[in-house]
Formats: structure tokens, C-alpha cells, sequence
């Protein structure tokens, strides 16, 4: 591995000669650190004027009005920027949130600035080696799966349904309003013509500072292709080909990375990379990065150093959260490594770090695992990261299978989006929360997969709650293609008995809502829900608990505590519907029974058994493939010790 002072060769405009590149923290910002800002003041509107609209706006939604400049919004001192460039050094970064400048050094140099009272301390910033390289073990599907109802995915199909997004796109959900910050090694988006019509807000490169972060001369040739890999997964629109999870965001570019000879970043760059993000109103932050070597082997972390407080990048990381970013990174790909373990930022408390998984939702053996240091459960979450399809860089129209937590986490940002996209009201500790609550090992959580398996339309259905002026709304999105509309109600309570139930309101067939008047403090509201689908069905939702929140927290949550009657069974519409090749059935069994799953053409005639025997608890979905049958509409029949529920499919060739 090469030393810093090799690797600095390589950085354009940078002398030849012994330099050291250092955090130079400084002692204040030139006012009191513990005077409570007013808003009249001149710093807090100097402050308040580097701010987007956007950024204040998030921001008010997790601080309030009163508290959305701090401190550590007041930039770096000029007068002590101005002293310290006075002596010759240029200044690389400046880092409000940690009231620090960065410079390259000589001996002389540092000498003279530690020797000036308005400097707190001087550490050395370190150039971290980049361990989540995508893995190059790259297998081609033999079969494209490609089409939904209206939207052909190409091989890049199973990477977003097997996380629910398909069936959010569905519904017309696909990113819009929603601003993304991607944190990468580069970004060829000019050339790949799946970025077509990519909403492409801003870019800025933090390594040669400027507004380019596609390849450049300096870089090395293939700079930008690991960013743009992870961009298509996300941003990519070309049918037939890929399909991005979230098309219709809109997103800021900051190239961190530089390749001379390895991939790295330099702990300063990303920090300064989040700042600007912050600042220009994103919604959610997502890299595909993972360091835990230091360019100087004496230097590199140790599993101790996950911890989520001690590197500069985690730091940052957190804090961007605390302003209302959704923050998500990759786990790692550490897992058959000596280390295994995740890898920074990923430790960080608030971070979602993205694991990955197969096709068949199994542990990738690369993924890095858990726990953090101090015995926390990472990764939180996971998506597909093996066979991940996504464009190339420096081509018009090529495509890739990749492996890799780099993958996974974008397809885990694009649901992430999709949920925000539906409901911009939503904070991010309430989206962290709710993603949570919804992915698909929440109940048993571990150290390899976390919570589980990411899904977009389990946590886009997934209801919340909104504060009003007046007290409360419920909001819930249904999933069943067949629902009556008139048929949807919110069952609740304040005391597990006497639920009343509440016909919701819905103006387009998708977004169902309902009032509730204000509830005295810490009061716990319990509800459910309940629709009719056009077979006649009653349909429970959730079918084996209920939902709950305090009065003065909109946290919504799983309450086991006494649930009313609930069908033993439910059966779930096929998805994709139509379909053209396969379909799955989901359907849930409460208890050990003897279960009889058949399809039916409209005549009533029976023309496949799928299941006849008997099944486990739990919840399963199962798949169909229609081999031997006509086009047309079927109905297909779950029957559970006597009791039974049918629904209806389409099968187009």
C-alpha cells in the first residue's frame, strides 16, 4: 500500500515536496459559543443565508422553528481563515460543523500555527482505502424478467422487486419531489443515455474543486465508473433495459473519492461533500463507501474505532442526520475477509448500513456483518447486492452485472425515496422508523442481515400518523388492486375494547386518510384496518396485531396487546398483475392447517392444484408460472380447513 506522501504525488496542483494535509481546528467562531443566537443576530442570518429553502424547510420539521441555526452552522472565522493564509498556506476545506479549516502543511508551517492561541488543536486528516469495491464475479441471468403492468424493467427487474418497488412504481410512485445526495467516486451522467432525463440539480467535485465530476485529466480512466454504476441503480430510465428504483427524484453529485492507484477518500473532502449537500435542502444522503485502512497501515481503524463516534466520516454522517437527512451507506464487503465486520460510516447510530443479499434473499458471503463495537446490531437493513444490473461508464448503452454493498445500498436509497415521495411530511426518524418496522427479519433482528430485506411497498403502505392544527391524521396507502373504495375503514380505540370504526377518505383511490381530534398527553390510540375487495372479501389489515401511537408522539407502532377477531388466513393479490411470464402469491396462515390453493378459469373449471397439504404458520409467497395456459382472466383459490378466499389475475403472453 502507498504512504501518504507517495499518494499525494499524484494529486493535481499539490507541490512535490514533503506536505501533510491537517485538520486545523479552530478555538470559536468569533462569538461566544454558549450565547443563545438570536435571530436578529448578524451571525445567525450570515448562517441562515447559506441555507436553502429546502434544507430550512427539513430542518424545521425536526428542530422546529426555533432552533433551526446552531452554532455549528456559523462558517469557520475569516479573520483566523485570513491570519492563516497569510502565511502562505492554502486553504482546502472548511468545515463549519467541526470549526475546522484543512491545508497542506510543510514542517515550517505547522510549527507556526502551533504556536497561534486562536488554534485549539492540529490533527493529521487521513486518506482512507475504500473497501467496498463492487466484487467482479458477474453471472448473467438466462432469463430477462422483464414486465409489469406498464413498465418493461429489463434484467434489472428482480434487483427492484424482490424490494417491493415495482409495485410502488405501480401505483405512480416513483421518486418525484424527493432530493438525493449521492457521495461517490465520480459520475459519468452525461453519456449513458438511461440518464437521459436525469434530474440533475447540481454536481461539485471536492477532490479538484470544481463542477465537474465526470472524468477529468488528472483522474485516473476509471474514476467515475464505480459512481456511475451506483447512479443508474437509482437514477437509470431506459425501458427494456434498467429501470431506476427512484427515476423521478431529483439529485446533488459530490465526487469524494480519487484514484490514483487505489480508491480513497480523504476524511476532510467527504465531510465537506455532506455540508453541501445539507445546505442544498437533500432529503436523503447515500453512499456506497466503506473504509476501516488508512493509506498509512499505522494509521488504519480498528474494530474498536467502530463505534459510531470516532471517525471524522461518521461524525459527520451523524450530524447531517440530526439536521432531518435519512442517511444510508454501504455495509461493506468485508464478511469472508479478517476483519468481516462493517465498516465506517456505517457504524454510526442513525445510519442505515445496507447489507446485501441474493436474488433468493440469501447472505451474500461478502456482506460485512455485525456488531458495531459497542454491541449494536448492524447491518439495519439489506437489498439485492449480487447479479445487480447497471450502466457502465464512458458508454452509451452498455450494461453490467455487479456485486457488492455498493449496489445493494442504492436499490435500499431508491425505496428509502419511494417512501418520501408518498408522503413528504414524513421526517426521517419517522421513514428510518417505518423502514424498520417493515423490512423483513423485524422481529428476530441479528448481526448478519439486521432487520432483513428492505421493501419499498411494505413500508410505502405502512401507515402514519400526521400532527395537524387540530389534533391528528391517519394516513395509509392499500396495496390490493381490487379494493372498493367505499369499503375502507380505520377501526379504533383508546382502551383495546369498544373499536369504532371510521369510513377514510380518498380522493384518488390510493391515498386513504382520516381525522382524529386532539387526545390528551401520552394517551395511546390503538387502530386497525378493514376493506372489502370486488370478490367480496373482508380484509383485515394488519391481520395479526394492531397498530398504535401516543398522543404527542406520531410514531406508529405494532401493538400485541389485545387484538379482536382476525381471519386465520388472508390471501394477498399476485404481483406482478398482469403478468407475462411469473407471478407470486402471497398469502398468510395464522396456524398449522391443511391448505388447498388452486387456479380456476372464469368458467369455474379447475385447471392447476399448486398446493394440497398441509402448511406451517407464517407467511409465504409463493410462485406461479402459468406454462400451458391461454391469455385471459383466472381466479385462484385459497382453501384453509373449510375456510376460503379467492382472487383475480390476468395472465397476458
Amino acid at each position: 500500500m502507498k504512504t501518504l506522501f507517495i499518494s499525494l504525488l499524484f494529486f493535481f496542483s499539490i507541490p512535490l515536496f514533503p506536505q501533510t494535509k491537517y485538520f486545523i481546528y479552530l478555538t470559536d467562531k468569533g462569538i461566544n459559543k454558549n450565547v443563545s443566537l438570536k435571530k436578529s443576530a448578524p451571525e445567525y442570518k450570515s448562517a441562515l443565508n447559506l441555507l436553502s429553502a429546502r434544507s430550512v424547510e427539513r430542518r424545521r420539521k425536526v428542530l422546529g422553528d426555533e432552533n433551526i441555526v446552531s452554532y455549528d452552522d456559523i462558517p469557520v472565522y475569516d479573520n483566523y481563515v485570513n491570519r492563516i493564509t497569510d502565511l502562505g498556506i492554502k486553504i482546502e476545506n472548511k468545515l463549519k460543523w467541526f470549526n475546522a479549516v484543512t491545508a497542506y502543511l510543510t514542517p515550517q508551517q505547522l510549527s507556526q500555527l502551533n504556536s497561534l492561541s486562536f488554534i485549539s488543536k492540529i490533527e493529521a486528516v487521513k486518506a482512507l482505502i475504500n473497501k467496498d469495491e463492487s466484487y467482479t464475479e458477474k453471472v448473467q441471468p438466462s432469463v430477462k424478467k422483464t414486465q409489469t403492468s406498464n413498465v418493461d424493467y429489463g434484467y434489472s427487474y428482480d434487483q427492484l422487486a424482490l424490494s417491493g418497488i415495482p409495485l410502488v412504481h405501480a401505483k405512480g410512485i416513483t421518486g418525484k419531489g424527493v432530493v438525493i445526495g449521492l457521495l461517490d467516486s465520480g459520475f459519468d451522467w452525461e453519456t449513458p443515455l438511461c440518464f437521459k432525463n436525469a434530474k440533475i440539480l447540481g454536481e461539485y467535485d471536492f477532490v479538484f474543486h470544481d463542477s465537474v465530476t465526470a472524468n477529468q485529466s488528472q483522474d485516473r480512466y476509471d474514476q467515475d465508473d464505480h459512481g456511475t454504476l451506483v447512479f443508474s441503480t437509482i437514477a437509470g430510465y431506459k425501458p427494456g433495459e434498467l429501470i431506476g428504483g427512484a427515476y423521478d427524484a431529483q439529485f446533488y453529485l459530490a465526487k469524494t473519492e480519487y484514484v490514483p492507484t487505489e480508491r480513497k477518500v480523504e476524511e476532510d473532502n467527504y465531510a465537506a461533500g455532506l455540508e453541501w449537500l445539507e445546505a442544498k435542502g437533500v432529503d436523503i444522503t447515500s453512499s456506497s463507501l466503506g473504509y476501516n485502512e488508512f493509506d498509512s497501515p499505522d494509521a488504519s481503524y480498528t474494530y474498536k474505532d467502530m463505534d459510531g463516534k470516532t471517525a471524522i466520516i461518521t461524525k459527520a454522517l451523524e450530524k447531517a442526520y440530526s439536521l432531518g437527512i435519512l442517511t444510508l451507506s454501504a455495509a461493506g464487503n468485508e464478511g469472508n475477509t479478517s476483519w468481516k465486520y462493517i465498516t465506517a460510516p456505517a457504524d454510526g447510530a442513525n445510519v442505515l448500513a445496507v447489507g446485501a443479499v441474493t436474488s433468493s434473499n440469501s447472505l451474500a458471503y461478502f456482506s460485512s456483518i455485525g456488531p458495531t463495537y459497542d454491541g449494536r446490531i448492524k447491518p439495519d437493513i439489506t437489498a439485492m447486492g449480487v447479479n445487480v444490473y447497471a450502466a457502465v461508464a464512458g458508454t452509451n448503452n452498455s450494461f453490467a452485472f455487479d456485486n457488492g454493498t455498493s449496489l445493494s445500498t442504492p436499490i435500499a436509497c431508491g425505496a428509502a425515496a419511494l417512501l418520501l415521495s408518498a408522503y413528504p411530511k414524513l421526517t426521517n426518524v419517522q421513514a428510518r422508523k417505518i423502514i424498520i418496522a417493515t423490512a423483513g427479519n423485524t422481529s428476530s433482528p441479528d448481526n448478519k442481515i439486521g432487520y432483513g430485506l428492505i421493501s419499498a411497498s411494505k413500508a410505502v403502505s405502512y401507515p402514519n400518523v400526521e400532527a395537524t392544527n387540530n389534533g391528528y391524521k391517519i394516513n395509509k396507502i392499500f396495496f390490493s388492486d381490487h379494493i372498493i373504495p367505499t369499503s375502507v375503514n380505520v377501526v379504533i380505540s383508546q382502551t383495546s375494547s369498544n373499536f369504532t370504526s371510521n369510513g377514510m377518505n380518498s380522493a384518488d383511490g390510493i391515498y386513504y386518510s382520516y381525522p382524529l381530534s386532539a387526545y390528551s398527553a401520552n394517551s395511546k390510540v390503538i387502530f386497525y384496518f378493514t376493506y372489502k375487495d370486488s370478490l367480496g372479501n373482508t380484509i383485515r389489515e394488519p391481520n395479526t396485531a394492531n397498530y398504535a401511537f401516543y398522543s404527542g408522539s406520531t410514531d406508529v407502532f405494532y401493538d400485541y396487546t389485545k387484538t379482536p377477531a382476525y381471519d386465520p388466513i388472508t390471501l394477498t393479490q399476485n404481483y406482478p398483475n398482469p403478468f407475462n411470464s411469473k407471478t407470486v402469491i402471497p398469502y398468510t396462515v395464522l396456524n398449522t392447517g391443511y391448505i388447498i390453493l388452486k387456479v380456476y378459469n372464469m368458467l369455474g373449471q379447475e385447471v392447476k392444484t399448486l398446493i394440497d397439504g398441509n402448511v406451517q404458520a407464517g407467511e409465504y409467497f409463493f410462485p406461479f408460472n402459468p406454462v400451458g395456459l391461454a391469455s385471459g382472466a383466472y381466479i385462484y383459490r385459497l382453501n384453509y380447513n373449510g375456510q376460503m378466499i379467492s382472487k383475480k389475475m390476468i395472465y397476458v403472453k
